[in-house]
């Protein structure tokens, strides 16, 4: 029985371990491409002020080159792909869910748009807050926190 525990542990500390991993690479790539950001913003910037005349040396403005370059081989060594569904899931048993229908993950975009989620004739009877047309009540606010409980 203990072993039985362990191994089926085992397992779950692995599905762990490869996503903390994930996410700990995740992390490093985010931290290279925001550092090759902002020497790549800062270059620029230096180039624009000396190009408009003031004076800046251009010692200073390759050492911001050389860290473009340092930051941008590092982030591109990191690059990071996204997780395996095998990887977010803990049990070899994939049950279908009896909250989410089928036919509606099919239409999800995954990576942001879900335009067509709903039909036009419903989306037509949405009510946003240009067209309320009516004027704002003349009734006092209740402070709720003067309400006794």
């Amino acid at each position: 029985m203990v072993e039985k525990a362990n191994r089926c542990f085992g397992r779950v500390r692995n599905h762990f371990t490869r996503v903390r991993g994930h996410f700990t690479r995740l992390d490093a790539f985010w931290k290279a491409k925001n550092l090759y950001g902002q020497a790549s913003g800062t270059k620029k910037c230096l180039e624009i002020i000396k190009a408009s005349g003031t004076e800046i040396p251009q010692e200073m403005i390759d050492v911001f080159a050389e860290q473009e370059k340092l930051h941008e081989a590092e982030a591109t060594k990191l690059c990071v792909g996204p997780l395996s569904d095998s990887d977010l899931t803990l049990s070899p048993l994939v049950f279908p869910s009896r909250f989410v229908e089928d036919r509606f993950r099919a239409s999800f975009d995954p990576y942001g748009s879900n335009v067509n989620l709903i039909r036009s004739e419903t989306a037509f009877q949405f009510i946003t807050s240009l067209e309320i047309t009516e004027e704002p009540s003349e009734e006092p606010l209740v402070d709720v926190t003067s309400v006794p409980a």
